[in-house]
């Protein structure tokens, strides 16, 4: 996703700033993720929040 777009969290393509996130609780992109083919070299940061809310 881009950032500050709201995806579903995937714990397989995301890092969360807490442990309490649910798989598939909707969260904000804060700092994208890189992929190479289907290797995961550097998850996308999620937050529940958008730090301006």
């Amino acid at each position: 996703g881009q950032v500050w777009e709201q995806v579903p969290y995937n714990p397989q393509l995301h890092q969360a700033d807490v442990n309490d996130i649910a798989e598939g609780e909707l969260v904000f992109v804060r700092f994208v993720g890189y992929k190479n083919g289907s290797r995961i070299l550097c998850p996308a940061k999620v937050s529940r929040t958008r730090p301006f809310n």
